[in-house]
């Protein structure tokens, strides 16, 4: 490695922490990602100018051609079964649970596990992992304040949302689950015996964890305040109220069925953009008693902007990882993980490359699609050639993308930060253990599995 080479991973090392620093500071993501590659682009001697014009807005816009339409339909399902009241039902047969419990801590240890549940369910149905947090914020605000537990408890539940499930349930119809397929002609469905062997081994680990916070938390007294103040703001005293006193007039399955309807489209092959519009229609057809035409297309006007900001937020993170893709460093790097691929006399070694190269890119480009998009274009065919069974390469490379997507300069992380009102101050810990450092022993132990040579 050169002198060119070093200097390009010096910006690009600055350029991270730039994204890094000014996510604390909740600069305009956009905004940042712009000034992160710049800085890369001037330490690679590349024109500062050139490079945001060429390189990051190809980077934007292939973001954009490829994946806006199952960015748009899955946010405007995420609408409907909102607005339609579908997600309340859900929500509220899940939490009665919750008053079967005796103690404070017990209560507070079910309420986070009922919110985990449910971004579960939300997320296996195909609803995007950015916006199904506007669904769930303010019920999960009810909840905890009615309790009197501590707002940033609500976080714990991340692993419902989170890489946990995303990364490690089969068949469900999520990006960084889709992407693969492309390359090496899979399913969604790929590997389901080791993963959710895999999924077993993350959920004891994440139950253990969450039971040792939610204890030392409730230890000390704390109740829904001081860490609930600004989200009680902005959640009018009442939001809600209504569904938590009377569910809505249909019953769960029928809640439930435009969420089974869309899973089971999606893999009878139907691609994921066209299954969400089926699970929209869906909603539209089994919820027409009470979801009137005047309020769909509310929800339609609503789902359009939010579709919009989250494609946008995106697109320029992947951006500021096309930028650094065209960096010297980053091109000598491919260069020597499709040698070591190539001359590798151990085949086992291809599976830890490929976990290494995208872990690196997802957190480069701190988003699961962006890092894995990056390195399958342009390794993915090596990775096939190896000769492993491509069912393995696609679920490992799904599982990889959820240990280092989630550091702090995240799109993902900090919409959810802001929507739920908390900062990394608060919550970032219960991140870090839920959705890196445990899907990175997930994704270690179902390499391990996989290069025993079990695939089932």
């Amino acid at each position: 490695m050169g002198t060119t080479e070093i200097l390009s991973l010096v910006g690009i090392l600055l350029g991270i922490a730039v994204l890094i620093i000014l996510a604390y500071k909740r600069i305009n993501i956009i905004l940042y990602s712009i000034l992160a590659s710049v800085i890369v682009l001037l330490f690679s001697g590349q024109g500062a100018w050139s490079g945001i014009t060429t390189t990051f807005m190809a980077g934007f816009a292939e973001y954009v051609k490829t994946y806006m339409l199952l960015f748009m339909t899955s946010t405007l399902f995420s609408f409907l079964l909102s607005e339609s009241g579908a997600t309340t039902v859900i929500a509220v047969k899940i939490m009665k649970l919750v008053d079967r419990a005796k103690t404070d801590v017990t209560r507070a240890f079910a309420a986070v596990l009922a919110l985990g549940i449910i971004q579960a369910i939300l997320i296996i149905g195909g609803v995007n992992a950015i916006v199904y947090v506007f669904m769930l914020t303010g019920i999960a605000r009810d909840l905890f304040k009615r309790m009197n537990i501590p707002w940033h408890l609500a976080y714990l539940s991340i692993w419902g949302g989170g890489s946990t499930v995303a990364c490690f349930v089969p068949g469900i119809a999520q990006v960084n689950n889709i992407i693969p397929m492309e390359y090496f002609g899979t399913s969604t469905m790929s590997l389901p015996g080791i993963t959710l062997i895999t999924f077993a081994f993350c959920m004891v680990l994440t139950i253990v964890y969450t039971w040792y916070e939610v204890k030392k938390t409730m230890a000390t007294g704390e109740g829904f305040f001081p860490t609930g103040t600004k989200l009680d703001q902005r959640y009018p005293e009442g939001e809600h109220q209504k569904e938590w006193e009377k569910e809505q007039p249909f019953n769960l399955f029928i809640a439930l069925l435009p969420l089974i309807i869309m899973f089971v489209v999606l893999n009878l092959g139907v691609s994921p953009s066209l299954s969400m519009l089926v699970g929209c229609l869906a909603v539209m057809i089994f919820h027409f008693k009470t979801y009137k035409p005047k309020q769909i297309l509310g929800s339609i006007e609503r789902a359009v902007p939010v579709g919009l900001s989250v494609v946008a937020n995106f697109c320029a993170i992947v951006g500021f990882g096309a930028v650094v893709s065209a960096t010297p460093f980053y091109t000598w790097l491919l260069q020597s993980l499709s040698q070591v691929i190539t001359t590798a006399s151990d085949s086992a070694s291809t599976l830890w490359i490929m976990v290494g190269s995208i872990s690196i890119a997802c957190g480069i480009t701190a988003t699961a699609a962006g890092g894995l998009q990056i390195v399958l274009s342009q390794l993915g065919s090596t990775f096939l050639a190896s000769g492993w069974n491509p069912a393995v390469l696609h679920r490992l490379s799904v599982m990889t993308t959820g240990v280092f997507d989630s550091l702090p300069h995240s799109a993902a992380i900090m919409n959810g930060f802001q929507v739920f009102c908390v900062d990394h101050k608060m919550v970032y810990k219960y991140v870090f253990v839920e959705t890196v450092l445990i899907t990175g022993l997930g994704t270690i132990f179902a390499t391990l599995l996989c290069s025993m040579g079990l695939a089932f």
